[in-house]
């Protein structure tokens, strides 16, 4: 029937436009023809519209209704290569996708992989569409090209999605809209991305997953930070080379012949022990820590990652700390230039503690200056402390150098003065314990003419010097949040 249109459609113009035709219809009317001919090509764009239709099934309907008006169907063996459209799919074992070019869009809708599902070294030319779908082990894209649009709207991942190397160009656009992110995700050796990739867009509404620290861990090794968009209350880095064996542990952990040695214990890769033995394994401990500096060794995503390393059979290379401040810095100036500030911090914080090591004091003190607050808090916290200790020491402490004292504060009486009273002694000795404590603490100027410093017991001495330095050093803070505030 189409081919019947194309011959009347061409009949027509070849006619109306030949010297033959000129002449045959001088003398007849061409507006005539004219519509014809406009009919006929409109019965072509027509037919081919149904042949379409006919060819592709999907075409033209919303994915809500392809959904509804497609049954539950469950899947244990599939000749993958029979349809480009699977609705409502169980898959029940695991997939490997062909690794071939397809030049038609994939359509994997409402579908459900129980096991791993890889769709590596695939050719994508017109993308790809995941929406509804569930992946309930490993999903594996490593070398895929995507092309045009790839569709992961409301995709339901589990423990680890891999998108190492994945080739792009200027047409693909990568859409996780609304998609509940799994616990790793491998976005490593991606350094051209054309568009941008927006993780920000995913399904982050169980707020209480990120309370417990439950979070999205992420390998930006050698990709193009610059075209991601994501932030730092949801997502943390970690460090890791897919495609490198880490060489500490080959040398001191793994054996030939998929063995594993283990605090003098040989163990083969299937045994049901061997995770447990890592765990309790230094070598290894170090090791997850090295790859995941924000993560426990009993979270969820080092049981992920170590697991389907197992299976691989080795572990992939840990990054040295260069490498590392590399990524912490792109990943800084990234979202210093979209204006992600609660971001920015996080992640600064972090970076930070990594450089500074074991040197925690600038943390607890007053988190990098992002806490200044917490001033405060230290200046109540060593009053309190030093209160508690000049309870004991003041009878030695406010008295005069002829009497064996070692700073005296005449304002204050000396111990020897109400200690015969028989109410309030411990009250009024906690009392002087305090204002003396308070005056050396927020003096601007110890008077060096009354410290004992001729004192037999040098700690006494030392503990007046301590006192008046820590004060010094708070209200110099306590000055400074005020003054920018």
């Amino acid at each position: 029937m189409k081919n019947y249109y194309l011959k009347f459609f061409y009949f027509f113009i070849f006619n109306n436009f030949s010297n033959h035709s000129i002449k045959r219809y001088r003398y007849t009317s061409t507006q005539k023809h004219g519509l014809f001919c406009i009919i006929g090509l409109l019965l072509v764009i027509f037919s081919s519209f149904v042949a379409s239709a006919q060819n592709n099934p999907l075409k033209n309907r919303s994915t809500a209704q392809i959904i509804a008006q497609n049954k539950v169907k469950n899947v244990y063996n599939i000749k993958l290569d029979s349809t480009n459209n699977f609705v409502n799919y169980i898959f029940h074992n695991k997939l490997n996708y062909p690794q071939k070019s397809y030049r038609d869009t994939i359509k994997f809708l409402a579908d459900t992989f129980e096991k791993s599902a890889s769709f590596s070294n695939t050719k994508l030319l017109r993308g790809i569409d995941f929406s509804n779908t569930q992946f309930d082990g490993v999903c594996d894209f490593t070398n895929a090209s995507f092309r045009c649009h790839v569709n992961f709207y409301e995709t339901r991942f589990h423990g680890f999605v891999d998108f190492w190397n994945i080739n792009a160009n200027d047409t693909t656009n990568i859409d996780f809209y609304y998609a509940n992110l799994p616990d790793l995700i491998d976005f490593s050796d991606n350094y051209q991305l054309p568009h941008l990739v927006d993780f920000s867009e995913a399904n982050f509404d169980n707020s209480s997953l990120y309370q417990n620290h439950q979070w999205h861990y992420i390998n930006l090794y050698q990709s193009d930070v610059s075209a991601l968009r994501m932030d730092y209350t949801h997502f943390r880095l970690c460090f890791y080379m897919n495609d490198e064996t880490d060489l500490v542990l080959k040398n001191k952990i793994i054996r030939p012949n998929d063995k594993m040695l283990l605090d003098g214990v040989l163990y083969g890769l299937k045994d049901k022990n061997l995770y447990s033995a890592l765990l309790d394994n230094s070598i290894y401990r170090e090791y997850l820590h090295d790859v995941f500096p924000s993560a426990g060794v009993t979270d969820s995503v080092s049981e992920i990652f170590t697991k389907y390393w197992l299976s691989i059979g080795n572990f992939p290379k840990r990054l040295d700390k260069d490498q590392k401040i590399a990524i912490y810095e792109k990943l800084l100036k990234n979202f210093d230039a979209q204006g992600q500030k609660i971001s920015y911090q996080n992640l600064d914080i972090e970076y930070r503690n990594f450089k500074n090591g074991i040197n925690v004091l600038p943390w607890i003190w007053y988190c990098y200056g992002y806490h200044k607050e917490l001033i405060f808090a230290w200046t109540i916290l060593f009053l309190i402390v030093f209160t508690s200790i000049t309870f004991w020491l003041y009878p030695q402490l406010n008295k005069s150098n002829a009497s064996g004292g070692v700073y005296l504060i005449k304002s204050l009486p000396s111990y020897d003065k109400f200690k015969d009273e028989k109410k309030h002694v411990k009250r009024n000795r906690l009392w002087y314990a305090f204002v003396y404590t308070s005056a050396m603490f927020f003096s601007l100027s110890l008077d060096i003419k009354s410290v004992n410093f001729s004192h037999p017991k040098k700690l006494l001495v030392s503990y007046i010097i301590v006192v008046y330095l820590v004060g010094l050093l708070c209200i110099g803070y306590l000055a400074n949040f005020i003054l920018q505030k």
